[in-house]
C-alpha cells in the first residue's frame, strides 16, 4: 500500500523513544544510534567499553629509547639479532674497494671465506683451493666406425622397399630407418641391427663385417 502524505509527515516527525534523545526516529522507534546499541548489546541505553589503552614498552636495550618491536627489543635490536645473533653487533660499513681472494696470485674479488668464487667451489669441492679439476676424457670410440648407413640403404634399395616398409618389418618408425641410413645415428641398438638383418633377408654379420681395408681395432658394438 503506498504511503500517502500524512504517513510521510508522521514519521519524519517522530523522535526516538529514547529520554531525552531527540533524534528522530530511523527504525521500530529509536534513532540510529540507539538502534545499534539494541541491536548489539540487546539494550539502547548500553554503551559499549573503551577497548584497552595500547600499553608501549621500551626496549630492553640500556641507553635505547626505541619502542618494543619483539622479544624485548625494539625493530633495530631485533634485526641485529635476527642477522648476527647479537643485537649489539653492527655490520660493517661496505668500503668502495672490494676484498681480493686471498690465494696468491689470484685478482677476483672475495665471494666466500677468504676466497673468489672459483677457489671457493675447488675448496669445496676437494678441501683445497689450489686443486683443479680433472678434465673429463671423452667416451671411447670404435676405431673402425661401419658404415651401415649406406649398407642398410643399399640393401633396401636391392630388396625393392621403401623406408616405410621396412620400418613395419623391423618394428621400428620411419624416422629410424631415415637416421640410419642418413649416418646421424651411428650406433643403433643390437635389436634395432636385428630388426633390420631380418627385415632385409640378410644376415646380422653382412650388416656388421669389417671393410677388408680398415685398420685392426675395436669393431663397432653388435
Amino acid at each position: 500500500m503506498p504511503k500517502t502524505a500524512s504517513d510521510t509527515q508522521r514519521v519524519s516527525t517522530q523522535v526516538c523513544a529514547v529520554e531525552d534523545c531527540a533524534s528522530p526516529a530511523m527504525a521500530r522507534g529509536f534513532c540510529g544510534k540507539h538502534y545499534q546499541r539494541r541491536r548489539t548489546h540487546g539494550d539502547p541505553l548500553k554503551v559499549a567499553s573503551p577497548g584497552r589503552p595500547r600499553v608501549t614498552l621500551p626496549c630492553k636495550m640500556d641507553g635505547c629509547e626505541g619502542e618494543h618491536y619483539a622479544r624485548g627489543l625494539c625493530r633495530k635490536h631485533y634485526q641485529r639479532l635476527r642477522t648476527h645473533g647479537d643485537p649489539f653487533k653492527v655490520a660493517k660499513p661496505q668500503t668502495a674497494e672490494s676484498p681480493l681472494c686471498v690465494v696468491d696470485g689470484c685478482e677476483g674479488e672475495h665471494a666466500s671465506r677468504g676466497f673468489c668464487g672459483k677457489h671457493y667451489n675447488r675448496w669445496r669441492r676437494h678441501g683445497d683451493p689450489s686443486i683443479k679439476s680433472k678434465p673429463r676424457r671423452a667416451p671411447a670410440r670404435p676405431l673402425c666406425r661401419v658404415d651401415l648407413g649406406s649398407r642398410i640403404k643399399a640393401a633396401r634399395v636391392a630388396a625393392g622397399l621403401t623406408q616405410r616398409a621396412v620400418a613395419g618389418r623391423a618394428s621400428v618408425c620411419v624416422m629410424t630407418v631415415s637416421l640410419v641410413e642418413r649416418g646421424h645415428r651411428t650406433y643403433p641398438r643390437h635389436s634395432t641391427l636385428k630388426g633390420f638383418a631380418d627385415a632385409l633377408d640378410i644376415p646380422l654379420s653382412g650388416l656388421l663385417a669389417r671393410p677388408a681395408d680398415a685398420p685392426q681395432g675395436r669393431d663397432s658394438p653388435t
